[in-house]
């Protein structure tokens, strides 16, 4: 009779491709006497999935061995599901594979269970050691590299295996018929594995270190055709740099190909080259023009000089993402810069500054990410070197652990840091004060750096603003580490709260010495009126009285009308009505754009994960306009 083996992954969405159960299955299955001697099931659910079933499941359908894929999203959820098995189930045999156990067998191991073991490494080929090993009644593991497991008490751990040269010796899950069509809306797909880069916070450089192995270029293509006629909504590349090498440039129209002729997938998610920014910009265009692709991420991480030399980035020109950054404001195609506070050598005026920098040199919209200290890292090895203090992140099925103070940044500024994220996240990024702030910075009245500082203090003041007990409560409870927390941020700015944020901003703004300027006030006034919704069917904002002359009126339900004085028509075309013909003073605001009804049926965590999503295409959302008494063809987005 064959032993039953289970293999466990516990991914970020829904109905997602098992692609590592399928790797180890497929490669296991090369070996006949293991392909006789074992029947496999792979099962594929989202940690809050299986937080209520996956236990109840498996002891309904027991298995001889069971494999998990952990990482720092799953490890604490996979860890008690473990623990329980091997209560209700101790002759069973359990194996954790993944970057957040790999050579931290005592983290994960006991020396009561000695029918446990940690995957030290790349898996197929020590899965398939550990299972010819199974196959022998005395279950001796010493002879299968790269694991670690305790063996009388004591906690042993084998040589490491090698890494996999010829990626193709792994037979494809999607060829080999082990995923069924119409079964997944989300798939991983890898077309290489290694980093040339040493990144510290990641662990990419740390797992492969520098060197790259390639699938073959025509089983990707299959692999590729394969997801697109299973109508996979999703796709995933799992490479560290998509665009590095030439081909990605073909493989990448190959799926613009599949796309056109098989209408999936609809979606395209990668992690850019870092020092290829023509191939880059080759490949966004190609995604952008097929609809595959919502907005260009731009993984800056920092702008400090000291930091990118303490994280080992210094290799990585800066020079090709300032390229990026133009062509992609120049090709109108959304983008964001991602950045992670805070790293070593990082300090809260330099990071303040580096987002100032930032904007001045035409970023659209920051994303700042907490510092999750991640296993098998160099910053893992040197946190006491850089003077980490960290926090567990409030997660009943993961294992963050957040970065709150370093050396060079203490744990107030820590705080003050993230404050200052989100006030960058409501008056620039959710474009509340976006033209008001660029005349302040333009004209020398208020730098961006000094607005947002202000801001910061200001709020301090303001404990009853819903926005503000928002910001203190994700500081304070690490909320700021849930991926929707920032989409949450965004539906309280621009629809629950909005109020309440518009008179907050009304307070702020009117208490500075600057408001004194016709100019500010003018643009104080536009940015009220061009503000955009991430929900079609909310009312738009009732235009304040003017100070300055401005005559807006309410044009049907979705619009206004905008009259500007001759002395302030000037203005209005340099920062808000851009490349308009000179004497135009008359124009038409349309918030008609590509945003869904607010669905009151569904979750927050739903319409916050949408309101993200939005905010970093916001060049989608924001309202189109144009000049009265001329061409309407020039039409363009507030933002450009």
């Amino acid at each position: 009779m064959r032993k039953k083996v289970t293999i466990v992954e516990l991914a970020m969405f829904e109905r997602m491709v098992p692609l590592v159960a399928g790797y180890l299955e497929a490669f296991a299955r090369l070996d006949t006497h293991l392909d006789n001697s074992f029947v496999f099931e792979k099962l594929s659910m989202t940690p809050q999935d299986a937080s209520t079933r996956l236990l109840g499941y498996l002891t309904r359908n027991p298995s001889d061995i069971y494999a998990f894929s952990c990482y720092v999203w799953n490890a604490a959820l996979i860890k008690s599901i473990v623990s329980a098995l091997q209560k209700a189930q101790p002759d069973s045999h359990y194996l954790l594979g993944g970057p957040q156990v790999m050579r931290q067998a005592d983290r994960y191991l006991s020396p009561q269970f000695e029918n446990a073991a940690v995957c030290n490494g790349e898996g197929e080929q020590t899965f398939a050691d550990y299972l010819r090993a199974m196959t022998d009644t005395r279950h001796d593991l010493s002879t299968v590299k790269g694991l670690s497991f305790y063996r009388d008490q004591e906690l042993v751990t084998t040589l490491p295996a090698d890494r996999l040269h010829d990626l193709d010796a792994v037979p494809s899950p999607y060829l080999s018929g082990l995923f069924d069509y119409g079964e997944y809306s989300s798939a991983v797909i890898e077309t290489n594995r290694g980093c040339p880069f040493r990144c510290g916070f990641c662990f990419w450089g740390a797992a492969t270190n520098d060197r790259v192995f390639k699938f073959e270029e025509s089983r990707i293509r299959e692999e590729l055709t394969w997801i697109s006629k299973a109508k996979v909504q999703f796709m995933y590349i799992a490479d560290a740099n998509w665009g590095m090498l030439k081909r990605d440039v073909e493989l990448t129209k190959h799926i613009v190909e599949n796309k056109n002729k098989y209408e999936t997938p609809r979606m395209i998610y990668y992690s850019s080259a870092k020092n290829n920014p023509s191939q880059v910009m080759e490949i966004t265009q190609l995604l952008r023009d097929a609809d595959l692709m919502i907005t260009q991420p731009v993984s800056l991480q920092t702008t400090s000089p000291e930091s990118l030399e303490m994280i080992n980035r210094q290799n990585i020109k800066s020079s090709a993402y300032a390229n990026i950054q133009q062509r992609v404001n120049e090709l109108k195609i959304s983008s964001y810069i991602e950045l992670i506070w805070p790293l070593p050598g990082e300090t809260l005026d330099s990071l303040q500054q580096g987002i100032a920098n930032l904007y001045e040199a035409g970023a659209a919209t920051i994303i700042v990410y907490p510092h999750l200290l991640l296993h098998n890292t160099d910053l893992f090895k040197r946190r006491e070197s850089f003077g980490f203090v960290t926090r567990a992140a409030e997660d009943p099925w993961g294992e963050a652990e957040i970065v709150v103070a370093t050396a060079t940044a203490s744990e107030a500024e820590f705080r003050d840091g993230m404050r200052y994220f989100y006030a960058l996240h409501m008056l620039r990024n959710t474009r509340a004060l976006y033209f008001l702030s660029n005349y302040l910075h333009g004209t020398g009245l208020c730098s961006y750096k000094t607005l947002l500082t202000d801001f910061v203090e200001f709020c301090k003041g303001a404990k009853d603003s819903a926005y503000v007990k928002f910001v203190e409560d994700s500081i304070e409870t690490n909320n700021f580490y849930d991926f929707v927390n920032y989409g949450k941020a965004t539906h309280l700015i621009l629809y629950e709260h909005r109020q309440d944020c518009n008179e907050l901003l009304r307070k702020f703004v009117s208490s500075r010495s600057w408001w004194s300027d016709t100019g500010a006030r003018c643009l104080f006034e536009l940015d009220h009126v061009m503000k955009p919704h991430v929900y079609g069917s909310t009312p738009l904002n009732v235009p304040v009285p003017s100070s300055c002359g401005l005559r807006i009126e309410m044009n049907g339900d979705r619009g206004y009308s905008i009259d500007v004085p001759e002395e302030l028509a000037s203005l209005c075309r340099q920062y808000v009505f851009h490349d308009q013909p000179e004497g135009s003073m008359s124009y038409s605001v349309d918030h008609r754009r590509r945003q869904y009804p607010y669905m009151k049926t569904q979750s927050l965590w739903h319409n916050a994960s949408a309101c993200h999503s939005l905010i970093l295409r916001i060049q989608e959302i924001v309202p189109n306009w144009g000049a009265l008494g001329h061409s309407m063809s020039v039409v363009q987005a507030a933002s450009a």
